[in-house]
């Protein structure tokens, strides 16, 4: 691969040497030296206008900071290598030879503390009277005035007076509290895994186009969702009034979107309203509850009623900020009818990407009249995943509408689903 022409001229312009491919175009002086980051080939230094290899990367690593720091060069290899050090006068004597270090130096664990000077979503920015002291890779403990853990992190970036240390969604460390360094490392079950967050309370509201296909092509309906939350504090025990999922759509036997009452009543395929109480734990959750439902009576038979009552079932496995599957089948007794029905079954999973993104994916149906499925995007637009913060997600996927008026014409819509969701949580 070339060098960029950019690149060229500049390197032109500084020194009329030959940069290997990958080296950066701004090299560091020390000594009257430059050495230049040439990424996974290491660190080069340039002798007689020719760059020599000084400073090897080990293999699977490259070049991650080569920055001077006074009469020293500091070196660090990424993602996880330790700190390699050179100073001027060792550099002087042999330019093919450093001295790395096996591990930062040995410090009483007590004397080096932090102070956290800024948050951000999932790092928190922190200062020290010693600064000097801190290393890439750091381990520093964060506790509360009664001396609980508050949780772990890892120093991430370092400058001259501070550093940025990475932490988890839904951490509770605040503006002003202090950490200290420890030995142990935090487990990366965190981002599987991120605590739960109890007393509080979430509002979440969906919306999706239904895109049809075919001979009535457009927005011929939408999927509506909203669900409210409140998570006890004192009790894993959560309240939850879901009001949907509702389908609304055209019927494409006569395309108008409030239909007649015969073929189903007003454009409403299917909808629903439910409250469920959850055992909500951190890594599983079950809840049951109860409500009633709307359903295009034409898929339960000739002359059968088109509302029902529901027994709701919830099923969690994994941490809800986390990766997750989720289940909820619902069992419905059809008014004045006999028998039941499995009128609805509705699931998701969830994959983290990192401590702010997700991916995952949603679907449902059943005699209710629709099924739906759909990829969904989800990250975290503000906040820390504690109140107050705010979800936001994507979703693209495709659904199926039935309607069956008789015996002569069953008709089914197909079509895309596009649409977005929001949450907050205070």
């Amino acid at each position: 691969m070339a060098v960029p022409v950019w690149e060229t001229v500049l390197v032109l312009l500084m020194a009329a040497v030959e940069v290997p491919e990958g080296c950066r175009p701004q090299p560091v002086e020390l000594g009257g030296d430059r050495y230049w980051n040439c990424g996974q080939d290491g660190v080069f230094v340039e002798k007689d206008g020719q760059l020599q290899l000084f400073a090897p990367a080990p293999s699977g690593f490259r070049v991650r900071v080569l920055k001077r720091l006074g009469d020293s060069l500091l070196i660090q290899f990424a993602p996880w290598d330790p700190d390699y050090e050179v100073d001027s006068a060792s550099a002087a004597l042999d330019l093919s030879e450093y001295r790395p270090l096996a591990s930062p130096p040995k410090k009483p664990l007590e004397s080096v503390k932090v102070e956290v000077v800024d948050l951000r979503r999932v790092d928190v920015i922190v200062e020290s009277s010693h600064a000097d002291t801190l290393y890439y890779g750091d381990v520093f403990e964060f506790r509360d005035e009664k001396g609980q853990s508050l949780g772990a992190g890892v120093v991430r970036f370092l400058d001259e007076s501070s550093a940025t240390i990475r932490l988890w969604l839904n951490h509770s460390i605040e503006q002003g509290q202090g950490a200290q360094l420890v030995e142990w490392r935090p487990r990366d079950a965190r981002i599987v895994a991120p605590p739960k967050v109890d007393g509080h309370t979430s509002v979440s509201a969906r919306a999706s186009m239904f895109i049809q296909g075919g001979n009535s092509q457009g927005v011929n309906g939408a999927l509506l969702h909203v669900q409210g939350r409140h998570h006890l504090r004192a009790l894993p025990l959560a309240i939850v009034l879901d009001v949907g999922p509702a389908f609304f759509t055209r019927d494409p036997r006569n395309d108008a979107f409030f239909f007649d009452e015969d073929l189903g009543g007003d454009g409403l395929v299917a909808g629903s309203v439910d409250l469920v109480a959850e055992l909500d734990l951190n890594l599983f959750g079950f809840g049951i509850g109860g409500g009633g439902a709307t359903f295009n009576r034409n898929l339960l038979g000739d002359g059968a009623p088109r509302s029902a009552g529901e027994l709701v079932f919830r099923f969690r496995f994994g941490s809800r900020d986390g990766l997750m599957v989720e289940a909820s089948p619902v069992v419905a007794f059809p008014e004045g009818g006999e028998g039941t029905l499995v009128g609805r079954v509705t699931g998701r999973f969830q994959i983290p990407l990192g401590n702010a993104f997700f991916l995952g994916a949603e679907g449902g149906g059943g005699r209710v009249g629709y099924t739906y499925g759909a990829w969904v995007l989800r990250f975290l637009a503000a906040g820390r995943g504690r109140p107050v913060s705010w979800f936001v997600d994507t979703r693209v996927g495709g659904a199926e509408v039935r309607f069956d008026g008789d015996d002569f014409a069953p008709t089914r819509a197909l079509g895309a689903i596009l649409g977005a969701s929001v949450e907050a949580r205070f």
